[in-house]
């Protein structure tokens, strides 16, 4: 019986297969259009979306995640494959673009700024704002406001 059993198995097999081999490049058209590398353009959108309105919050990958229904390693992964940067680099980007234009602005404090943009303190502002700028808040604003002397 199990020989009848396995030949009935390769029968179907056989007669399904000229159907998959038309139905093959089909779907796989399909696929590359609608699932690139990376988040599709929606999630990663209100990714995006969510990022900047919690700018200022304490905001976690978890939440991100949990606002997109997914888990935190499977939007962590498709994020970076989407932007090139995880979702914590591409938060710190955007609060440093943020404290950059306040910086400029209102040439408030860089303690005011700090708090303003989400970071903990003065001192994690300027952290991340000489690594990733290359210059302090402070020598920044001072080369802004003298361009002549950067060069």
């Amino acid at each position: 019986m199990s020989t009848q059993f396995s030949t009935s198995i390769l029968d179907k097999a056989s007669q399904a297969a000229p159907i998959a081999h038309h139905l093959l490049p089909v779907h796989t058209s399909e696929m590359v259009l609608t699932c690139p590398k990376g988040l599709d353009q929606l999630k990663l959108q209100k990714a995006i979306e969510y990022i900047h309105q919690h700018l200022t919050d304490e905001i976690s990958l978890g939440s991100i995640a949990a606002h997109l229904n997914m888990s935190r390693f499977h939007f962590c992964r498709l994020f970076k494959e989407s932007m090139g940067v995880t979702p914590y680099q591409y938060l710190l980007q955007m609060r440093i673009e943020q404290a950059k234009h306040l910086l400029l602005k209102d040439n408030s404090r860089v303690a005011e700024v700090a708090v303003e943009t989400g970071f903990a303190d003065q001192s994690q502002l300027s952290r991340h704002f000489k690594r990733l700028v290359g210059i302090s808040p402070k020598q920044f604003v001072q080369q802004s406001s003298n361009p002549a002397t950067s060069c």
